[in-house]
């Protein structure tokens, strides 16, 4: 709000003011506005919380991402190969 006011208010900032003055006055505002955001940021920090082991990690059976997907293509290749023998039979 303040920048706007900055470009449009002649009652907060004279017309017949110099270039550096302007340059002056803005990079005030903008050093303002960085320090508030950075001291509501600071307030506002929260510690992370350390992450839960899943259930395989905690027990020591380590797997990969690629072994449980594997696995779960395999389940699939045995239902699809169960219903076929049903359907065989019928």
């Amino acid at each position: 709000m303040k920048l706007l006011r900055l470009s449009y208010d002649t009652v907060y900032f004279p017309k017949g003011a110099t270039a550096e003055h302007v340059k002056k006055m803005f990079l005030g505002l903008v050093q303002e506005e960085v320090t508030k955001t950075s001291q509501e940021r600071l307030a506002h920090r929260r510690r992370r919380q350390p992450r839960k082991s899943s259930m395989l990690r905690a027990s020591g059976r380590r797997r990969s991402d690629a072994m449980m997907n594997f696995m779960a293509a395999e389940e699939v290749a045995k239902l699809s190969s169960s219903t076929r023998e049903l359907s065989i039979t019928e």
